[in-house]
């Protein structure tokens, strides 16, 4: 989605698996996805490309700033029935591209004042289509992933999992990938 599938979903989960980053699809570190986004971007040879990982703030006025400036984020949440964030402890964790802002009226003091004033544009894998979340529920839903689905750990498949898993500071949980010049 990141990169307008010029690589495809098949050729990154390859590259995942020979990093040793995933072994069925899942990615557990923000960092290892942002060394999979490195390799990826350079693969396709953009230029001008440039992100980084944030830890917290996710909910926050640089962040706001930073997405009505044309900032792209990548965010790891719980993903609910119809995929919108909700609070499983990161039993259903998944990631969503952050590719546009709504403010609903201008703020009188600062953008977070009002929870309910901002919404993101979001797409992840399990849709075609845009959808609006509240900014402040996706970042609650990004700081509640502390362990692994307790129900995958006994499906048979062998998942990797970062030190100190997806809680710890090597995880995925209270942080995500922002992107400048998409």
């Amino acid at each position: 989605m990141l990169l307008d599938e010029q690589i495809t979903p098949e050729e990154l989960m390859n590259i995942a698996k020979q990093k040793g980053f995933s072994s069925n699809g899942e990615m557990f570190s923000c960092n290892n996805m942002a060394k999979l986004a490195q390799y990826a971007i350079t693969l396709i040879n953009k230029e001008n490309i440039n992100f980084c990982v944030k830890m917290g703030g996710l909910f926050s006025e640089e962040v706001i700033l930073e997405l009505l400036n044309g900032a792209v984020l990548l965010v790891a949440y719980d993903a609910d029935f119809n995929h919108s964030p909700c609070l499983r402890r990161g039993h259903t964790a998944h990631w969503a591209l952050v590719c546009g802002i709504i403010i609903v009226s201008e703020p009188v003091e600062s953008y977070i004042s009002d929870p309910n004033n901002v919404y993101v544009l979001c797409k992840h894998g399990k849709s075609r289509y845009l959808t609006a979340w509240s900014l402040n529920v996706l970042d609650k839903s990004n700081k509640n992933l502390w362990e692994f689905s307790p129900k995958k750990q006994q499906d048979g498949l062998v998942y990797t999992l970062p030190e100190g898993g997806i809680g710890g500071e090597n995880g995925i949980r209270d942080q995500f990938l922002i992107f400048y010049g998409l």
